[in-house]
């Protein structure tokens, strides 16, 4: 699907349950960049934590994931990854057996 913005729609979900990276959404080709304009968290545990956004491995944003919660986060203005590096999100302290955060995100394709 093609936008004004020169690129395609994306569209990326992620089940977090630990520090570790895990990809939101997956590297564009040479010179594309992703730029996320919406994101929702959802938390179904009982621990409270917060979700680290990454552009690759870099910290760029960081959103509160409370406990049984969840939030919409509509972007003013897009987060915008390196050309060719995947989006991943991770979670500042690791959660109880059985408990996860989903993230969903959507944003699009951009080649300068």
């Amino acid at each position: 699907m093609a936008n004004d913005f020169g690129g395609g729609i994306l569209r990326g979900q992620a089940t977090a349950t630990s520090t570790s990276n895990v990809e939101l959404i997956a590297a564009q080709a040479a010179g594309v960049k992703t730029r996320i304009t919406d994101i929702a968290i959802t938390n179904d545990g009982a621990t409270d934590t917060h979700v680290i956004i990454k552009d690759g491995t870099s910290e760029v944003f960081r959103y509160p994931a409370p406990a049984n919660g969840g939030a919409i986060h509509p972007l003013q203005t897009p987060i915008e990854g390196t050309a060719a590096t995947a989006i991943n999100v991770a979670l500042a302290d690791a959660l109880a057996s059985g408990e996860s955060v989903i993230v969903s995100a959507t944003g699009y394709q951009h080649q300068p």
